[in-house]
């Protein structure tokens, strides 16, 4: 089998889809093209030897028959040369010699044009072989189109186009059509066939001659063209070659029955019946093989549609039972990564919460210890003040490891102030250094130019400790951790605008092992940890994504594992303050209530009472609330006797917030203040504008705020007159 798509690989010319064609027919036609081409070169030759020789014989074949001219001749001759090279690759041979057939072609037609006759045969024989030039043989109009077609045949047939290959099968078959007429004229003694007008005359070795040419230029490209329809090995191409044969039988048949008839062994009507029975008899078997054939492929193909059809059917039951097998799979598989993650944060809870119940247990060891000591009788009032100092100081570090596990589960309502991060970060370090070790140098680099943010100090000082923990553990206790503050017009990469003084950036970069790519992503996570069992919780990290959210901020890393990670913390930066602002703001003289009346409003019986009691020792007036519903009943009774409102956010029925929105809305002008341990709500959305204390508050704290907010309330009742 030939590959089609090789020759037009060779021409150059752009690769097509082609029909695979038989090996067997290709051979035969180049075959056939070289036989044909060396007849016709015999022929040529033996008449070109007439003429030298002086025998007529060998140019006419036949004392009755017209002789073959000295151009007919040589034309066939390079005709012949110019197909036999076509078929062999020479394309260059081919079209030479196609194009001197042109010429001498157009030559004789010239002549036929101009004269009327061939006007150059006859002298062109006198004067090359001294041939007598009545005796020698003329070109005719049919034998020179004949040529002329052959040629360009051959010319269109080098190029690679699809349009010049199709142009070339019809120039061809349009000589194989003249010179098969001149044939059936010859074979039929139908004279008009080959000797009719304006073609004049055509010799039979010359028509013969031209007919195989004009066949074997059909046939030179067995991969293009006709040629490919008949060498196919696709469904048409074997009836083609059928069709073909029975098609050529069809004349000779006529001619055998035409003989008979002029030996009056048959009747004139009786030959033209058996020839058109015959022939008919031939279609007919055709038109049966061709049904029988198009039936075969018919059921081949549906045969082959069946197949396909219920193959397509048990893979697709095939691949849905895979997809349900990996749909169980995978449900399997989450079902046990959700089990062991819920395993890994009951591990990391456990270890949280032991911890934390240790370090109470130490701070409830003090305060206990120190209350019953100051219970014992003649206590000396030195010792007495220690033993408070104690539970107070106490009282504040069981007040801070609170917030700090609230910022863990990013819970916790910040309580922001202005405060230079230099000047903290410089104060933070002696503390990172006894958390890291020895054996890690700290680097810090501060700027000279104050950088004030508004957030939670104490807060801010946990996110360090635990960026810093966490890089000490990256560096397992050996290495360089450098802290370095900066001013920043924005956080790269971010996609919303920056606020107008910008940011300023805490960069904490180490030495460590550094992070992988696919762990990025993860490491803000709650309870995600690379660490080993029992050496992180997996909270630091997610304490200071929580710190560095809800203070309006980012937090950005950068890290190339085995050189090391960079943690950038950005916090909104203030600008227009300074150091010497700050730290006076900070020292505000205490002053008592003097008759300020507090609607106190809290469900909690212990807290109540105990801010209550306080209150009045400092001056106040409290009127006790123990919901919101109650405290509203208070004010519609007389809102005027209240300097401020004091309440609780966490209450059953209405929550502070909402009592606080209410008071807000129906009396404007009293200021409400809240207080609370831990609200989501809060760490959400805020205080929706309202003042908040924290608990657990001092005496001292709760008196300032209600200071200051009945303060406000007083001004503006001066003001109102």
């Amino acid at each position: 089998m030939i590959d089609r798509n090789a020759s037009a690989k060779l021409d150059g010319g752009p690769s097509q889809m082609v029909d695979p064609i038989s090996s067997t027919a290709a051979r035969g036609f180049i075959g056939f093209v070289q036989a044909s081409s060396t007849v016709v070169v015999l022929v040529g030759l033996a008449v070109l030897s007439g003429y030298a020789l002086h025998r007529s014989i060998l140019t006419t074949l036949h004392p009755t028959l017209q002789a073959m001219s000295v151009i007919t001749a040589t034309g066939l001759i390079l005709s012949a040369v110019a197909v036999s090279a076509s078929s062999l690759g020479w394309r260059r041979i081919a079209s030479l010699t196609s194009a001197l057939v042109l010429v001498l072609a157009v030559a004789i037609l010239i002549s036929h044009t101009i004269t009327g006759v061939d006007a150059v045969s006859g002298p062109l024989a006198t004067d090359l072989f001294g041939y007598d030039p009545a005796l020698a043989g003329r070109t005719s109009i049919a034998t020179a189109t004949g040529l002329l077609l052959i040629a360009i045949s051959v010319l269109l047939g080098a190029r690679a186009q699809v349009q010049s290959s199709a142009i070339g099968d019809t120039c061809a078959g349009l000589a194989g059509l003249i010179s098969g007429l001149a044939l059936i004229g010859y074979a039929y003694g139908v004279r008009d066939l080959y000797a009719f007008n304006p073609f004049n005359t055509i010799a039979l070795h010359t028509a013969t001659a031209l007919f195989l040419l004009a066949v074997a230029a059909v046939v030179v490209r067995p991969d293009r063209g006709t040629a490919a329809v008949i060498a196919s090995t696709l469904a048409g191409g074997s009836p083609t070659r059928r069709q073909l044969v029975v098609t050529l039988f069809i004349p000779v048949l006529g001619a055998v029955l035409l003989s008979a008839t002029n030996a009056q062994k048959v009747g004139p009507g009786m030959a033209m019946a058996l020839l058109v029975s015959l022939t008919v008899a031939v279609l007919i078997l055709l038109i049966l093989r061709d049904g029988r054939v198009q039936n075969d492929l018919d059921r081949e193909r549906r045969s082959r549609n069946a197949v396909l059809t219920q193959a397509r059917t048990v893979l697709e039951r095939d691949l849905a039972g895979r997809v349900e097998a990996l749909d169980a799979e995978t449900r399997e598989r989450l079902k046990a990564e959700d089990a062991l993650r819920q395993s890994q944060k009951m591990e990391a809870i456990g270890q949280l919460t032991g911890g934390v119940a240790h370090d109470f247990n130490n701070l409830l060891t003090v305060i206990r210890s120190s209350s019953e000591l100051l219970r014992r009788p003649n206590l000396p009032e030195p010792r007495r003040l220690r033993y408070v100092e104690a539970i107070a100081t106490t009282a504040e570090r069981a007040a801070k490891l609170t917030e700090q596990l609230l910022a863990f589960s990013r819970r916790q309502s910040l309580k922001p102030e202005v405060f230079d991060v230099g000047q903290s970060v410089t104060a933070i370090t002696e503390m990172i250094g006894t958390l890291t070790g020895a054996r890690i140098r700290i680097a810090v680099r501060v700027p000279d130019e104050p950088c004030f943010v508004d957030a939670d100090p104490s807060q801010f000082d946990t996110a360090l400790v635990n960026m810093a923990v966490n890089a000490r553990d990256a560096m397992s206790g050996e290495g360089t951790l450098t802290v370095t503050v900066g001013a920043h017009p924005g956080i790269p990469g971010a996609a919303s605008s920056a606020p107008g003084d910008g940011f300023v950036a805490v960069e904490i970069t180490d030495s460590g092992i550094g992070i992988l790519a696919a762990d990025l992503e993860r490491i803000f996570e709650p309870f995600f940890t690379t660490k080993g069992v029992g050496h992180g919780t997996g909270l630091g990290l997610s304490q200071v994504f929580g710190f560095a959210k809800q203070s309006g901020g980012e937090i950005r890393v950068s890290s190339t594992p085995g050189q090391g990670s960079t943690f950038t913390l950005y916090l909104p930066r203030v600008a227009g303050m300074s150091r010497a602002a700050v730290v006076a703001s900070a020292v505000e003289s205490l002053v008592d209530g003097h008759g300020t009346c507090v609607l106190l409003v809290e469900d909690n019986t212990d807290v109540g009472a105990f801010a209550a009691q306080a209150l009045e020792e400092l001056g106040y007036t409290t009127v006790w609330a123990t919901d919101g519903a109650q405290a509203l009943a208070e004010l519609a009774e007389d809102a005027g006797r209240f300097d401020v409102v004091f309440s609780d956010v966490v209450m059953p029925g209405m929550t502070g917030i909402e009592l606080g929105q209410e008071i807000r809305k129906r009396y404007h002008d009293l200021p409400v203040v809240l207080t609370s341990g831990y609200s989501h709500v809060l760490a959400q959305n805020g205080t929706y504008g309202f003042e908040l204390l924290h608990k657990p508050y001092s005496v001292e704290q709760l008196s300032r705020v209600l200071r200051k907010a009945a303060t406000w309330q007083r001004r503006r009742r001066i003001l109102n007159g």
